[in-house]
């Protein structure tokens, strides 16, 4: 399960009415005092709105450790790629970017309903993004390696393992799944159905080094 949602307090742009990071304007009703204050603020645009964003400091780290690696260094800045956790609990999201970290968990499966309603771009093989933890701090840089868009009764066994959360079982990943869809589409006017489209994104973490 992936949270489609930037580590990024971007109230001012898509009026979130429970963003809980720090520093927000006046739109967040949940900030949430045990949350890291030690963010980086930028200013960006979404398509035609402006607003002011806020980054975890950990993110912009650990992509300019990431560059620094890389043979020949960049000659030119390059901007940090999206950055967001997974799922809409703590819990999860901690404990998922643990098994990425760990290479147990290689995919992520949001709807494509999501996708439709959001206006967020599908993901691409080559795809790089940051995986945090649900505070933002970021935890590892992954890959997109391969997307596939099936219906949710036509998810495998083999797909359940590959995103390897829970038990690993198809069982668990359905019954996990389509309580995290009614979630995800909350509002959107789509309830989740058995042959909804999900987008399959399988991905390799690619840094720290060494981590899966």
């Amino acid at each position: 399960m992936k949270l489609q949602k930037q580590n990024l307090c971007n109230c001012a742009l898509l009026a979130h009415s429970a963003c809980q990071f720090v520093g927000c304007g006046s739109a967040c009703v949940n900030r949430s005092s045990s949350f890291n204050w030690q963010y980086h603020v930028i200013q960006a645009t979404r398509g035609s709105r402006e607003g002011t964003l806020y980054m975890h400091r950990t993110v912009t780290q650990l992509w300019a450790d990431y560059l620094a690696g890389q043979s020949p260094p960049s000659p030119a800045p390059i901007d940090a790629p999206p950055a967001w956790y997974f799922c809409d609990n703590e819990a999860d999201a901690n404990e998922c970017a643990r098994l990425v970290l760990t290479g147990r968990k290689r995919a992520t499966s949001p709807s494509l309903w999501f996708f439709d309603n959001s206006g967020e771009s599908l993901p691409v093989v080559g795809d790089l993004n940051i995986v945090t933890d649900w505070s933002g701090q970021a935890i590892c840089i992954i890959r997109t390696t391969h997307v596939q868009i099936l219906p949710f009764n036509q998810i495998t066994a083999s797909h359940a393992k590959i995103e390897g959360e829970g038990d690993g079982s198809l069982d668990w990943w359905r019954k996990a799944h389509w309580d995290y869809y009614h979630w995800e589409l909350r509002g959107t006017g789509y309830q989740p159905q058995p042959d909804m489209p999900v987008v399959f994104q399988q991905f390799e973490c690619i840094f720290p080094s060494g981590a899966a």
